[in-house]
């Protein structure tokens, strides 16, 4: 039985994992979050759990109950609209402190949790996805036994990214940016969850690098058509906006308004790249059993 230090617990992945951790599979557990009431509220912590309250930039705040852990799963990112600065001092600073304490205090397998993003070719002012290939680079470079994982879309109750996709294509006009062809791949996060268990009761990680995604690939605009069916009841005709010509104008107007602006220039790139997972072997066992698109998109989008 491993014991399990988790960061960035109280958010949409870490409550999933929560929840779907088999009864013994890890003793001790502990997790990191930045609201240690709000997480007890929603999940009461179990025998053996123990939940800190901490962030990554404060150090003393979580070194301490680093020791008599083997496996530290890193799932704690800023995400969304944060400034460049803030990218770099979570997701590439604080998984460096991660890596560090992780050594000094003898952890033997650390568990990335990155995204499709850094496989992303056309970055342009997406911030978010060079501090995630910063973060990777961290991690292949630390010499600890370490598996990277990228997720594709993440969908769930209080998904961020299918929250924006919801508003999108439940307006008055459906917006889709750019040609909509790119292919998407959205995966349940329970689904992400039960490969991330998986990951962390395996004995060796062996420097394991992998894409997880869900059972079907679409384009963006089928994806956006069966969103729009769900919170509006129709499928009419989307309206197309130019990709490239408006992320132009938000990496300008970002400088100005910053977080104010509804999109970031950056968060557009899932219009301008495939965000598709690459098939591999850890991943198959679970393949059959994957929620599909529009079991996940009811479940998701239920009262919207």
């Amino acid at each position: 039985m491993a014991s399990l230090f988790v960061t960035g617990a109280r958010g949409l992945v870490g409550r999933a994992l929560l929840r779907s951790l088999p009864g013994g599979a890890f003793n001790p557990v502990t997790c990191l979050t930045r609201d240690r009431e709000s997480l007890t509220r929603t999940i009461p912590p179990r025998s053996g759990w123990r939940y800190i309250e901490g962030d990554l930039d404060d150090t003393a705040s979580w070194v301490h109950a680093l020791p008599g852990h083997e496996v530290v799963l890193h799932l704690a990112a800023a995400t969304g609209k944060a400034s460049e600065a803030r990218f770099q001092a979570v997701n590439v600073e604080g998984t460096r402190r991660l890596l560090e304490e992780s050594r000094c205090a003898g952890l033997r397998r650390f568990i990335l949790v990155s995204s499709i993003a850094a496989r992303f070719r056309n970055r342009a002012s997406y911030h978010y996805a060079e501090s995630k290939i910063e973060a990777e680079a961290l991690v292949r470079s630390s010499g600890l036994d370490y598996a990277i994982v990228r997720p594709t879309m993440i969908f769930g109750p209080g998904s961020p990214v299918l929250e924006g996709l919801a508003r999108l294509a439940g307006a008055p006009l459906g917006v889709v940016f750019g040609s909509g062809q790119v292919k998407v791949q959205p995966i349940a996060v329970l689904d992400v969850a039960r490969v991330l268990i998986a990951t962390a009761q395996r004995h060796s990680l062996g420097a394991t690098e992998f894409e997880v995604g869900g059972p079907e690939v679409l384009p963006i605009e089928d994806l956006i058509r069966r969103i729009r069916t769900i919170v509006r009841g129709g499928s009419e005709r989307l309206v197309h906006v130019p990709l490239e010509p408006l992320r132009t104008i938000l990496t300008a107007l970002e400088r100005i308004l910053g977080s104010i602006l509804p999109v970031t220039a950056g968060q557009l790139a899932s219009f301008a790249n495939d965000g598709t997972a690459a098939p591999h072997p850890w991943v198959e066992p679970f393949n059959a059993q994957m929620q599909p698109i529009d079991a996940m998109l009811r479940e998701s989008l239920r009262g919207s």
